[in-house]
């Protein structure tokens, strides 16, 4: 499969810097850093393997030009001439596999976390943030202040120049400092920053100027630019263009257009449900408003090269990704070599805001590649002592350990109880069609690599005896709770694999027991087929389970979908003679005339497991995904590559200590 129009790979020039394809790797907070802002060795080691894997521009984190800008704990730092070593370590990585470096400058303003920087927030004025991470209260930025930043700005362009960058950026956007200025909702002052938007750009030009003074005209600026943020009263694409046309006077080379705050009910990162390329068309905009004068790219989902191709045939200069990155560090790679259905996907399943931008302790990750962010010890390497491995589950699980062992130079062959791959992914994609992809990936995989798979293969002791493989890997799934089968069966229950595969009509009234990630999108599905649909959650918030990005968005949807009503701290008392009792803190109620009830509820289906521990002792077994505890796909190929990475090591490894030494729970 080759690319009709591989503008992708056409060579582009962003003011003084050239560049070998029109694609650039954009900025995107990673957790990599040391607490004082200095770069890892898994930092150098993450941007590398996106030179290694073509990108033509490779760029940091937002790198702090002050403390009080911290947002997170792991943030990259470019605050002190102590830094500038560490970052020339990554421009020396970049630059030796022919790609460009880009530093990013950020300050996060009224966005920062108190309990990090451990000082007050600053901002444009003491407008409270109350958004996706901890509220803050921000005090206004004196004058002195804000000469201050500007100054600050400057230092870390000289130190970005110092360390070996060929473009800055300057992060405007977001609801981040520059992008609180900009915004009517977030500048409230009175003096010359603040009122018409002129006076309201007056800082980020001033900004602009400084920065650009201090690189000097041989390195490219570029302007990470909020073309709406989705906010009443804020900042739209109108005023957007009148803003970006005062830039481009003060030598901006490149305006990379995103949108939305942390405020916004449009994410910054947009989710699986949401179409691809949500900001292509205020982008077009701004280019048709401002043509030549300056090259414009645009963010967000452009990580399938069909809609980013047909954002550079619209007349965009170029696209600019980062979670594609992150799946994928070879995206470019595969494309120059024709492989584009070799591309691992992004999901756009938010797991990699979840683990930095949520918690602020631990490296971003990645659902579809586990080897993100840990590319040295995850590289797949030939096993020294090939194994005949049997996987027993087609769901991601399976399918990411089958793959991975093969590429390790394993035998591998996997066995699949149901007719089709991919599980509950396949189920759970009706309402994140992003998903699906993912389930694609790895089906090409498989038979690209020559796996064989066998459907309808009820897999037992025996018929592992027969095959005498070296090593079982279990993806055996979950399946219902205990609380399932001791219901009264006065009224038909399924669970979810069985509902979604299920006729589904307006006749039908279904309560749906447990509002987990899982429940809440099943119940999603059940009310768009037209069914009436309770669910029945004891916990105190729907999709508790999921990254939170993904929590406040499936809640959102659920909320707005007729025919679901959602019962919170609530059981299901008792299932009688077709009626079910409800409790909820200490009240009882009775529901009536249900057709069915489906059950989220689950635990590890380990059968086979326990069956080969205890008959088959000396067998190598790794449990993966549900089948070691029901969680979300991230975990699942998580613990796929763990399971491919210990397969030939034996009872070191063990921790099933029940049964010592016996079985290999990855």
């Amino acid at each position: 499969m080759t690319l009709d129009n591989p503008g992708l790979l056409t060579p582009g020039r962003i003011g003084p810097m050239e560049l070998s394809g029109r694609i650039l790797q954009a900025p995107m907070s990673r957790g990599l850093c040391n607490r004082d802002g200095s770069v890892t060795q898994r930092f150098v080691d993450f941007l590398e393997a996106r030179a290694a894997g073509g990108a033509p521009l490779v760029s940091t984190d937002g790198a702090n030009v002050d403390t009080v800008g911290d947002s997170h704990r792991a943030s990259l730092g470019i605050h002190d001439d102590s830094l500038i070593p560490g970052l020339a370590r990554v421009a020396d990585a970049v630059h030796g596999h022919g790609s460009k470096f880009g530093i990013q400058l950020f300050f996060s303003g009224r966005v920062g976390r108190q309990w990090v920087s451990f000082r007050q927030p600053v901002s444009a004025s003491a407008v409270p943030y109350v958004g996706a991470v901890p509220a803050s209260y921000p005090r206004e930025m004196s004058v002195e202040d804000i000469e201050h930043l500007i100054d600050l700005f400057a230092q870390g362009a000289r130190r970005a120049v110092s360390a070996g960058a060929d473009a800055v950026w300057i992060h405007a956007a977001h609801g981040y400092v520059l992008s609180a200025f900009l915004s009517p909702l977030t500048n409230q002052r009175t003096d010359q920053f603040g009122g018409t938007l002129r006076r309201r750009a007056e800082f980020p030009m001033r900004i602009v100027r400084a920065v650009r003074e201090a690189i000097g005209p041989d390195i490219a600026l570029l302007y990470r630019l909020n073309a709406d943020d989705y906010r009443p009263g804020g900042v739209d694409v109108d005023s957007a263009i009148e803003i970006a046309q005062l830039l481009v006077d003060e030598s901006v080379d490149l305006l990379d257009v995103t949108g939305g705050t942390y405020e916004s009910k449009e994410y910054t990162m947009q989710w699986a449900s949401e179409p691809p390329g949500g900001f292509v068309d205020n982008a077009l905009r701004i280019k048709a408003a401002l043509g030549d004068r300056v090259k414009v790219s645009v963010v967000q989902k452009m990580n399938d090269p069909a809609v980013a191709e047909a954002a550079l045939a619209q007349g965009l200069d170029f696209v600019s990704m980062a979670r594609g990155f992150h799946a994928d560090p070879d995206f470019v790679q595969k494309l120059r070599e024709g492989r584009p259905a070799d591309i691992i996907p992004c999901i756009a399943c938010l797991r990699c805001l979840d683990l930095f931008a949520t918690h602020g302790e631990q490296p971003v990750g990645c659902t579809t590649n586990p080897a993100t962010s840990d590319e040295r010890r995850r590289r797949i390497g030939i096993a020294p002592r090939p194994q005949r491995v049997l996987v027993v589950g087609g769901g991601v699980a399976g399918m990411e350990a089958a793959v991975r062992a093969a590429r390790a130079g394993h035998r591998v062959e996997l066995h699949e109880r149901g007719s089709r791959l991919g599980g509950q992914v396949v189920l759970a994609a009706r309402t994140a069609p992003d998903f699906r992809k993912f389930v694609d990936y790895l089906t090409g995989q498989l038979a690209e690599l020559a796996i064989p798979v066998e459907f309808g293969s009820e897999v037992d002791v025996d018929l592992i005896r027969a095959k005498a493989p070296d090593v079982v890997v279990c993806a055996t799934g979950a399946k219902p709770g205990p609380w399932f089968w001791t219901m009264d069966d006065s009224i038909p229950r399924s669970d979810l694999l069985g509902v979604y595969e299920a006729p589904v009509g307006p006749e039908d009234r279904i309560v749906l027991i447990g509002g987990d990630w899982r429940g809440s999108m099943t119940a999603l599905d059940l009310a768009r087929r037209g069914a009436q649909v309770w669910i029945v959650e004891p916990r105190l918030e729907l999709a508790f389970d999921a990254p939170p990005a993904a929590r406040a968005r499936t809640a959102g949807f659920v909320a707005e979908q007729p025919g679901i009503t959602v019962l919170l701290e609530t059981t299901v008392e008792l299932v009688a003679d077709g009626v079910l009792t409800l409790q909820s803190r200490d009240e009882y109620s009775v529901l009536e005339g249900v057709t069915r009830i489906v059950t989220a509820e689950v635990m590890a289906d380990n059968d086979l497991a326990e069956a080969l521990v205890m008959l088959e002792p000396e067998l190598p077994v790794h449990r993966i995904g549900d089948a070691l505890r029901p969680r979300d796909m991230y975990f699942a190929t998580q613990d796929a590559a763990d399971a491919v990475e210990r397969i030939g090591l034996r009872s070191a490894f063990s921790t099933d200590r029940s049964h010592a030494g016996a079985a290999h729970d990855a």
